[in-house]
């Protein structure tokens, strides 16, 4: 699986502002599934992400239907690698049935 990753990292910022926004591509062998719950699972990756892009989404790209899928959200990491919550039949379930009427 090949992911994207976008948003605001802290190191690229201007007094403490990141006016802009950065993407990058996570390759096939970046990408980790670890189970942390029954129905939840971690997502770890090294992507290039750090502070700042907290709850940025990370997507994956169809190019035959030019269809972007988010697979996970990123939430954290540290110096030897990142963190992401995958957006599993759960979370999707979870997401839909408490926050529809918000759209």
């Amino acid at each position: 699986m090949t992911l994207n990753i976008a948003g605001y990292p802290y190191d690229k910022s201007f007094l403490a502002i990141s006016l802009d926004m950065f993407r990058t591509v996570c390759t096939e062998g970046s990408i980790d599934m670890c189970p942390s719950g029954a129905d939840l699972f971690n997502l770890i990756h090294f992507c290039d992400a750090t502070i700042g892009m907290e709850g940025a989404p990370m997507w994956e790209y169809d190019p035959d239907t030019k269809q972007r899928t988010i697979r996970a959200v990123h939430y954290g990491g540290d110096f030897l690698a990142n963190d992401a919550a995958a957006i599993t039949p759960y979370v999707y379930n979870f997401i839909t049935d408490n926050f529809a009427d918000w759209g």
